[in-house]
């Protein structure tokens, strides 16, 4: 499946590159790898990951090695990513799902 960001979700991923790259180039470096390598997953099969909501149309999934969640959710032109945020920060964050 094809997939499409909400337009916010390039500022998520720099503040975290940002964040890493001034304390481990490395770890900006494995961080953008996991990411990848997480969108791939999602694109391959995105009803692996569990869903969030009641409405069973948002799901979630956990990057390896990093406490990071990106959301999204199937339309019917592939999946639409919401958000990439840290697991216990950002719990305020607007919700980018209201589309859903």
């Amino acid at each position: 499946m094809s997939l499409r960001f909400h337009p916010a979700v390039q500022h998520d991923i720099n503040e975290v590159l940002t964040y890493y790259s001034e304390r481990s180039p490395t770890t900006a470096e494995r961080f953008w790898k996991a990411l990848h390598e997480r969108f791939g997953e999602i694109a391959e099969n995105p009803a692996q990951f569990a869903f969030i909501n009641e409405a069973r149309s948002l799901r979630r999934a956990r990057l390896r090695k990093f406490p990071y969640l990106i959301t999204y959710y199937q339309t019917s032109h592939g999946v639409k990513i919401t958000c990439v945020k840290h697991e216990k920060r950002q719990r305020n964050r607007p919700d980018r799902s209201k589309a859903v």
